[in-house]
């Protein structure tokens, strides 16, 4: 993955360009790269972006970024415009439902209701918008707050800088002073 080699590309596409990504590669790609070729459109999957990202990312490429959610067994479901906030729009004839701690999606092109393994949290009861808060299988328990590693980690992301990071300081020692 060279950010170069990418730019590149897209500059040497016709318009309309879309740039489809993971949020790994947008920050690399933000991170290494002064300049940015014109887009359309950007598409990140794969795992959540943080707003701060996204509306860095919208403010470079001067194009709108919008996150698709998804897994193996479904496909595609929903998406969302980060810039906008945190809410899941589920696509037309998708519908999701709680059981308990679970959450089935069904309908449109899902042919039989399946269980989703993320921690997803219905708006309002709304059976088309929804907040995605991390996976099952990655839950912690501090303090008696449940939260996933997954959410943690996009929150913690949320909260970084994103610049290119400074070389390592090789003078210092990687062990603490006994002072």
């Amino acid at each position: 993955f060279y950010t170069a080699d990418i730019c590149a590309e897209l500059e040497a596409l016709p318009r309309p360009r879309v740039l489809v990504t993971t949020p790994y590669h947008l920050r690399t790609l933000l991170a290494e790269q002064p300049a940015l070729p014109t887009i359309d459109l950007l598409l990140s999957a794969t795992a959540p972006l943080s707003q701060n990202l996204a509306i860095e990312a919208e403010t470079r490429f001067a194009a709108p970024l919008f996150e698709i959610y998804g897994c193996t067994e479904t496909g595609q479901i929903a998406s969302r415009r980060t810039t906008s906030g945190p809410i899941w729009q589920t696509f037309s004839g998708v519908r999701l439902r709680s059981e308990g701690e679970a959450v089935w999606a069904e309908g449109d092109h899902i042919e039989v209701p399946t269980p989703l393994s993320d921690v997803i949290e219905l708006v309002k009861a709304d059976p088309t918008r929804f907040l995605l808060h991390g996976r099952h299988a990655d839950l912690v328990n501090i303090a008696g707050k449940r939260a996933s590693l997954g959410y943690l980690n996009y929150k913690l992301t949320a909260c970084l800088l994103y610049t290119s990071p400074s070389p390592p300081d090789r003078t210092r020692s990687r062990t603490p002073s006994s002072a």
